[in-house]
């Protein structure tokens, strides 16, 4: 049986799912606050390893995902 991970444990689909919610959260951090830019490298590479760092390998849920990594930056908002 042959495995269709990649080292980092998340198959082909997770993948694709991890950018879309990337792709989707950022829109809305964009649209959202004026602080943030399309250009903003360093919140960009945040967001990529929270993500990441909140996503279970090979059970990647798009809605799931997305609430929580937006969750992740409204209560690191209200704590500043």
């Amino acid at each position: 049986m042959s495995s269709n991970n990649t080292r980092s444990g998340f198959d082909s689909l997770d993948l694709a799912i991890l950018d879309s919610v990337y792709l989707a959260a950022w829109a809305h951090l964009v649209s959202r606050s004026p602080a943030v830019n399309e250009e903003d490298e360093k919140r960009q590479k945040k967001l990529r390893q929270r993500l990441f760092a909140l996503a279970k390998p090979n059970s990647v849920d798009f809605d799931t995902l997305y609430e929580r990594a937006l969750a992740s930056f409204d209560r690191r908002r209200s704590r500043s």
